[in-house]
């Protein structure tokens, strides 16, 4: 299982919608691609069925609606191989995540089946281990620009 983190400044409260930058989430597609997808499950040995990767995004893209959205997009179906850690002094939901999503594929298991969020839904991480689901038409997650 091959692990990237990607920490990318985001627009959150309190900032210019300049903070905003970075293609950091964009260059996690990478991991989709046919010729890259084939060398990992080669190398990995986990089986073709499985996608050999999790991706870690931390820090205020994490929170960022623009680029929460397009990474919750990008990543549908497969929600088990990112992570939005977006309160890092708490790692008890990382390892959770990594625990209950990841590590059955490296017992050579299947994970257990959980409930899929509809595709119009982001989870905000508030903090202090609290996680609030909120629609994308909320006031919460409006667009900062074009997506």
């Amino acid at each position: 299982m091959y692990v990237e983190v990607k920490r990318q400044d985001g627009w959150v409260e309190g900032k210019e919608a300049s903070a905003g930058r970075g293609n950091a989430h964009e260059r996690s597609c990478k991991f989709f691609t046919p010729g890259l997808r084939k060398v990992l499950q080669n190398k990995g040995q986990l089986g073709d069925d499985v996608l050999p990767f999790w991706v870690v995004f931390l820090g205020d893209i994490a929170r960022d609606p623009k680029r929460t959205r397009e990474i919750t997009l990008w990543y549908e179906g497969v929600e088990d191989h990112y992570f939005m850690w977006a309160d890092t002094s708490n790692p008890d939901p990382l390892i959770t995540h990594f625990e209950e999503r990841l590590m059955p594929y490296l017992l050579g298991e299947k994970p257990k089946p959980k409930e899929v969020l509809a595709s119009n839904i982001v989870r905000i991480d508030l903090g202090d281990g609290h996680v609030e689901e909120v629609p994308l038409s909320s006031d919460r997650v409006e667009p900062v620009g074009p997506l």
